[in-house]
């Protein structure tokens, strides 16, 4: 996911996620940029990454049912409120996370609470 990425949205409950999720990611980039050495900013970049890759392939996956003929065997409430809490977990353990990073402990001790 970078700044430049623009993505035309089936579904108003995606893209208010990706939309949350595009803005948390961009706060952090700022926030790893200002706060922490390079060494550890590397680090964090590289899990927040991973983890903000794996949650937009979830919200691309329920897009995609949107539009597809299988879309009436799908709760997308559903799909929706799991995306809404992880996202949620998210912006806590990487905001709690940014924060410990300041104090030197391990990536595995931040990225795992």
């Amino acid at each position: 996911m970078s700044k430049a990425t623009k993505v035309s949205w089936k579904c108003g409950p995606c893209k208010v996620q990706r939309n949350d999720l595009e803005e948390l990611f961009l706060r952090l980039e700022t926030r790893l940029e200002s706060r922490l050495n390079q060494t550890v900013r590397d680090a964090v970049r590289v899990e927040i990454t991973e983890q903000f890759s794996k949650l937009e392939k979830r919200i691309s996956a329920v897009e995609n049912a949107c539009t597809s003929q299988e879309s009436k065997n799908i709760d997308f409430q559903q799909q929706i409120d799991a995306i809404s809490a992880e996202l949620a977990a998210l912006k806590n353990n990487l905001g709690a996370g940014a924060q410990q990073c300041e104090t030197g402990l391990p990536m595995e001790e931040i990225m795992n609470e």
